[in-house]
Formats: structure tokens, C-alpha cells, sequence
């Protein structure tokens, strides 16, 4: 299959010279290119670890207990007791 890209010409440049010290198609030299970044990016996701994913929420929260996780119970209790009854 063939495909087309453009190229500013520092690339085109880099790409014949490239091709001329390795002896090697530019088309050879831009497929290894595109593979050895897909195995790039598959490692760094499988390298993610869950602060990875949410560390841009962590810390946005400023309000609200510090001890939510000692004292739940405490706190659903009070919450019901203050609701009115109908």
C-alpha cells in the first residue's frame, strides 16, 4: 500500500541524509520511524499508574472532613438525623 505525507524541508533533509549513510529507502526509514513510536507510546501506557491517570485531579478538593475515612459513619448518621421527616 502506498501513502503520501508531507514533510517540511528539514525533515526532507534529514530523511535523505539518513537514507544516504544507511543505505535505505526513506519509505523504510519513515515505517521503523512510526513503529518504534507506537511501541513508545504502547509502553509508556502500560507503564501509567493510577496517580498517572488522576493526577490532575488530586488536591482540587479543599473543602470538607480530613478524617471522611474514620469517621463516615459519624457523619451519615448526623446527616440523617438532621434531615426533616414528613
Amino acid at each position: 500500500m502506498q501513502a503520501t505525507i508531507s514533510v517540511d524541508r528539514e525533515t526532507d533533509a534529514r530523511l535523505d541524509r539518513l537514507s544516504s549513510t544507511t543505505r535505505r529507502s526513506k519509505s523504510d526509514l519513515v515505517r521503523d520511524a512510526l513503529i518504534a513510536l507506537e511501541a513508545a507510546q504502547s509502553d509508556e501506557a502500560s507503564e501509567c499508574s493510577a496517580f498517572d491517570l488522576i493526577g490532575d485531579l488530586v488536591g482540587v478538593g479543599k473543602d470538607g472532613p480530613t478524617d471522611l475515612a474514620r469517621t463516615h459513619k459519624q457523619a451519615f448518621r448526623a446527616l440523617l438525623q438532621g434531615r426533616k421527616t414528613e
